[in-house]
């Protein structure tokens, strides 16, 4: 709307800070408020589940304000100056026994692919703050990185930034000369829903560099609009790992879902066979990528790094 505002507060009328653990491991997650009982990750089992540094502050993120003067927030037809900011996010995915509907793998033990239709899966979308070099790291789903968080006022949820003055919205008591300042230092924010997914287990000998698991994602990308002839933007996928029992190896896995919540039906089409045969949709899926890349132009430059006719960058 030509405009340029900065989101610097969250409504701590509707969302109130909540006690969470994760999982050093995989990707469970759960709320301690009422009780932190288990002294290993009911998921895999983690013995380090219990260390205090795995417990966490989080809000869920449903309604935030971005305070600007009218004047300032105008952008000018010349002039369009913003600049991008970078979060670190992590989706957790979260899977209960009973949601497993079907599984597919190939037969062979030198080629560990397989893939699973879930009816339901919880995709939690966590945002960590900014990336920082210093400071206390931790470790979650086998993820070790710097979690600064977000420094907020705990009565009117203004965004604090370090080593400056605090600020409040105009109607929050700790304005008042004198008054007891409250902060919640290290706030992560999150979303979560739940919705149909598809699970692919990836051969970690092929794909275990991020520009060959980019371009696979890419491609299948391409089979899924040549598959349903139009945009597929509303199938998003992630990519997360989980320990193998008794060994220092992790699967890794590409998960396929359905950012509408509750499922289009479309992901189940792909694993439900043809009425005539009883071949499987999403084999076409990759079949269709394959033959579409190979048949592209860019085949013969032998410098190819990218192109936009089939996977783009």
């Amino acid at each position: 709307g030509g405009r340029k505002v900065r989101i610097d507060q969250v409504d701590m009328a509707v969302s109130r800070p909540e006690d969470w653990r994760f999982c050093a491991e995989c990707n469970h997650a759960q709320r301690i408020d009422t009780g932190d009982e288990t002294t290993a990750c009911p998921a895999c089992n983690s013995i380090g589940w219990c260390d205090d540094g795995q417990k966490f502050r989080l809000m869920k993120l449903q309604q935030v304000f971005a305070n600007a003067p009218d004047r300032e927030s105008r952008i000018r037809d010349d002039q369009d100056d913003r600049k991008p900011r970078f979060f670190q996010r992590q989706v957790m995915v979260s899977i209960k026994e009973e949601d497993h509907a079907g599984a597919w793998h190939v037969d062979d033990e030198r080629l560990p692919f397989g893939f699973e239709y879930l009816k339901r899966a919880t995709f939690r979308d966590v945002n960590f703050g900014e990336p920082a070099d210093q400071g206390a790291s931790s470790m979650i789903a086998g993820y070790e990185a710097v979690r600064p968080g977000f420094h907020l006022c705990a009565k009117c949820g203004m965004v604090q930034f370090p080593k400056k003055e605090p600020v409040h919205a105009l109607s929050c008591t700790s304005r008042k000369k004198g008054a007891k300042q409250v902060m919640e230092e290290c706030v992560y924010l999150y979303r979560e829903f739940e919705s149909e997914a598809l699970r692919l287990l990836l051969p970690m000998t092929d794909v275990g560099t991020e520009k060959q698991l980019n371009s696979f994602v890419a491609a299948l990308q391409l089979g899924l609009k040549a598959r349903f002839g139009g945009s597929v933007d509303h199938l998003r996928t992630t990519v997360y790992s989980d320990p193998v029992p008794g060994s220092a190896l992790r699967k890794q896995y590409l998960v396929i879902f359905d950012s509408v919540p509750g499922g289009t039906g479309y992901l189940k089409q792909l694993v439900t066979p043809h009425a005539e045969e009883e071949r499987i949709p999403l084999f076409e899926v990759l079949e269709m990528a394959k033959e579409r890349v190979e048949a592209c132009a860019c085949w013969d430059d032998p410098k190819r790094d990218g192109c936009y006719r089939c996977l783009y960058a």
